[in-house]
């Protein structure tokens, strides 16, 4: 059997530590290969040195990104340390964020890790691009194999580096034992404790139009968030969450969702898929959604408006209005 190792942002192993309940797309299928007798691994950014690093860190990382759109500081640390020996060692590596799978492809195109890297890419390129920046990712990214969560961002990738590097699609799905209905939440509320709920933290979150949507007469809007969001309607909520500190826990959230009376995600016009995860676990929950229709949507077969969702433009906040009232 080969090995797995998966690189993750800080937040899965305190889950798995942890005594709570908690859902487990997050993690691409690590549990489920566990399972299987499949050996696999975790490394997070506190275990390669990544968390809380200094003024030269964060100015490599800064200036890398702009001259090269590639994380400079991240390669260095890992050419640099022993765990670009341990990688060598691996079969394969699963790079779960850009800033893993981009510093890893460029070590690999380096001839520096033998191991395979699958690299789940998720809205790492758009029209708005660099050219030099492409010109260091088409060579790099050659040298893995490059997954997206959407087919719309699949289509995108392929034909913005054209057939010198493969791009797959992974299909992304939420952990239907966690995200289920609950008979007593939303319509069973009294009707002065009813609500709506948006929930996101991508920097695609387009909070500005739902709230400038938000009609006087409409139940309470819950938007659950860790960015800034500037709001002064009575009937508006802001509450802090984030899933990787666990402000509030999983089943904290999945009881926000399970009572709501829809679910609302209003999304900036973009390629990677955002939103995805919100809207399939209020789907698994049985609830309606409204989510914004751009050009990340992962699945145009299955996400159809007025059977399975409801699409709404991009940035329009009278097309959102009256998607709401409808």
């Amino acid at each position: 059997m080969p090995e797995l190792t998966f690189l993750f942002k800080s937040g899965r192993k305190e889950r798995l530590e942890s005594d709570n309940e908690f859902p487990t797309e997050f993690f691409y299928g690590y549990p489920q290969l566990i399972s299987r007798g499949i050996q696999c691994a975790i490394y997070d950014e506190r275990d390669l040195g990544l968390l809380g690093r200094g003024f030269l860190f964060r100015a490599v990382t800064s200036v890398g990104w702009r001259l090269s759109g590639l994380p400079l500081a991240v390669i260095f640390r890992l050419l640099f340390s022993g765990w670009r020996k341990k990688f060598t060692q691996e079969d394969i590596l699963v790079a779960t964020t850009t800033t893993f799978g981009l510093a890893l492809a460029a070590i690999k195109a380096m001839g520096l890790v033998r191991a395979q890297i699958v690299f789940l890419a998720m809205g790492i390129c758009d029209e708005k691009t660099k050219g030099r920046h492409r010109w260091f990712y088409q060579r790099v990214l050659r040298h893995v194999t490059v997954a997206t969560l959407s087919k719309g961002d699949q289509a995108f990738l392929q034909d913005f580096f054209g057939d010198d590097i493969r791009v797959a699609y992974l299909q992304f799905g939420v952990d239907q034992q966690f995200w289920v209905p609950d008979i007593k939440g939303g319509q069973r509320l009294d009707k002065k404790d009813q609500y709506v709920l948006s929930i996101g933290n991508d920097l695609h979150r387009d909070y500005a139009t739902l709230i400038q949507a938000w009609g006087e007469n409409f139940p309470k809007l819950k938007i659950v968030t860790s960015l800034p969001v500037a709001n002064e309607s009575a009937n508006v909520e802001i509450i802090q969450g984030d899933w990787r500190s666990q402000l509030l826990t999983d089943s904290e959230i999945r009881k926000l969702v399970q009572e709501s009376l829809f679910i609302v995600l209003p999304i900036r016009q973009t390629y990677q898929p955002s939103g995805q995860s919100a809207c399939l676990q209020a789907m698994s929950c049985g609830k309606t959604v409204i989510i914004s229709d751009i050009k990340g949507l992962w699945d145009r077969a299955g996400m159809v408006s007025g059977e399975s969702c409801l699409l709404v433009p991009p940035g329009s906040a009278d097309a959102l209005r009256m998607c709401i009232e409808k």
